[in-house]
């Protein structure tokens, strides 16, 4: 019976990881965009007293957050082009329309150097 049930589990996270989209991956302009709009989130919940961070924000979400904010910050300081305000450049990455994107790098420069 454990080895039937072993067999199981390993056929079902084989499936989920062969279903994970390859291209939402940290790098991938599909992965900035989706941190970028999760660091506008929690940037907007700042301000209501109802909302700890520390309780309810998770650390996959945490780290995205962090990830578009490191991300806009690093092309900033090596790019010499800045936006004026990392919230508004996560703003602009989160409405860019990907399909004109190819790459990270691009996908960053068009928000924060226009």
């Amino acid at each position: 019976m454990k080895p039937l049930l072993f067999l199981t589990l390993i056929s079902i996270s084989f499936c989920s990881v062969a279903k994970t989209d390859r291209v939402n991956h940290p790098g991938s302009p599909a992965f900035l965009q989706s941190a970028c709009q999760e660091y506008i989130e929690l940037y907007n919940k700042k301000g209501d007293e109802m909302f700890a961070a520390f309780l309810t924000t998770s650390k996959e979400e945490s780290f995205r957050a962090g990830y578009c904010l490191g991300a806009i910050s690093h092309f900033e300081s090596a790019r010499r082009c800045h936006y004026g305000s990392t919230y508004r450049a996560a703003q602009k990455i989160a409405k860019l329309d990907m399909s004109y994107n190819h790459s990270e790098d691009r996908f960053i420069q068009d928000a924060v150097c226009q």
